[in-house]
């Protein structure tokens, strides 16, 4: 009896079921190397985009697909039903993000991104009365992005 109590006792012990969450709370000093990474892979990224259709920006609010829908519904309208419309466009493979730029007038548009096979898309988009819609699309062939890898960059 004695050999089971002491079986159950170390099995509870041993049970992952009871590790604090806490204790793999990632440093604020990763935290902030893998922030600046982040920030630099998708400004690389967005540049490689711009570059490569030579598009020019100047009148254009940018949105980056992961972090800015709010802020694109809040400038669209939120309860305007064609801006789920050009968010629908946000789907899909890709590497990184998909860019979001809209013209001061938020009537015309450009959805940049790398898609799956690595090549730039840019996609024209224009909104109607009902929806966006895209316009046109075009392709660079391009270079996928290197993986990185990511063996020694977790840390706890």
């Amino acid at each position: 009896m004695f050999k089971l109590v002491f079986f159950l006792t170390i099995l509870y012990a041993l049970n992952p079921i009871n590790v604090y969450a806490s204790e793999f709370k990632a440093s604020d000093t990763c935290i902030e190397v893998s922030q600046k990474f982040r920030e630099q892979y998708l400004d690389e990224l967005k540049q490689e985009l711009i570059n490569s259709f030579n598009v020019e920006i100047t009148n254009y609010t940018v949105f980056n697909s992961h972090e800015d829908i709010e802020k694109l519904y809040d400038d669209l309208g939120s309860y305007d039903k064609r801006t789920s419309s050009l968010t629908n466009m946000l789907v899909g493979e890709y590497y990184g993000v998909k860019f979001v730029f809209i013209n001061k007038d938020l009537n015309t548009g450009y959805i940049i991104y790398k898609n799956k096979y690595g090549n730039n898309i840019m996609e024209r988009v224009i909104r109607t009365k009902s929806k966006w819609i895209i316009s046109d699309v075009e392709e660079v062939k391009a270079v996928a992005p290197k993986e990185f890898d990511y063996r020694g960059f977790f840390c706890i």
